[in-house]
């Protein structure tokens, strides 16, 4: 995936079985990928243009509670069942810990119009989310995020972009040598475009993108998990259910700045 760090907008991350290896596929794969300006309707897989963004996080300037110093996102639900609702609450949550709660809080189940992150549940939608503040260009009338999945991981996932985090597997420091006849098979099977992969899996941001030039980290929950098949250095990477020590520690230092 992505670089976590760079905080630039308009991007989401599906959750989709194609790319996985058809013999792994009760392992779940984050496809993941930066869309144009526009929601994307469910089901499409959008093009990778991040770099052309500017740097954009959540400020004050979007929603300040002056007496807690905090910056407080609203989160909607456009739809959902009550018990979809304190699934999405208890593990998003999670991210408001380890010192983040000194600068961010989410209020959650807020109307639309007042909200900041806004999360459909459709099953054909994949998992998506828009990054940062850049879900305030979207419509109040369209989602910001989709959870077609309901586990820790995926909403861990959306939420961390919906804070401002991107994929880590562009940092620059990841150490990955692609084996690209590999990769390209791969994602031509699924209908991808030489120019969609270049964009999505070959590319990597340079140090001034990553959180306070910051190391790789292959624990973060914002990595793409992939087999060593896909790589000519044995390079791999695990689906990491879990926020990381580097994960809390970006956006602590971000927030805090």
């Amino acid at each position: 995936m992505l670089t976590r760090r760079a905080f630039f907008g308009g991007a989401c991350c599906l959750l989709h079985a194609g790319p996985a290896l058809a013999e792994k596929r009760s392992r779940p794969r984050f496809i993941c990928a930066t869309s144009d300006e526009k929601w994307l309707e469910p089901g499409e897989i959008p093009m990778a243009q991040a770099s052309l963004y500017p740097l954009e996080r959540w400020t004050p300037n979007h929603n300040f509670t002056r007496d807690q110093r905090l910056i407080t996102l609203n989160v909607g639900f456009m739809g959902g069942t009550r018990e979809q609702k304190r699934t999405v609450q208890r593990f998003a949550s999670e991210w408001i810990g380890g010192g983040l709660e000194k600068h961010i809080r989410f209020v959650f189940d807020t109307s639309l119009e007042r909200s900041h992150i806004r999360v459909s549940f459709k099953k054909n939608g994949g998992n998506v989310s828009e990054v940062g503040a850049r879900a305030d260009h979207v419509p109040k009338s369209k989602p910001t995020m989709n959870l077609a999945d309901l586990t820790r991981r995926a909403i861990l996932h959306e939420f961390g972009h919906a804070l401002g985090l991107r994929h880590e597997h562009h940092h620059p420091e990841a150490g990955i040598v692609w084996n690209r006849p590999a990769v390209l098979a791969r994602y031509r099977e699924h209908g991808w475009s030489d120019k969609k992969i270049e964009e999505n899996v070959f590319r990597r941001f340079n140090k001034t993108h990553s959180c306070n030039g910051s190391a790789f980290d292959p624990d973060s929950v914002m990595l793409y998990p992939f087999d060593r098949e896909l790589t000519l250095n044995g390079v791999a990477s695990k689906l990491n259910e879990h926020i990381s020590r580097g994960d809390r520690r970006c956006l602590i230092r971000t927030y805090s700045a």
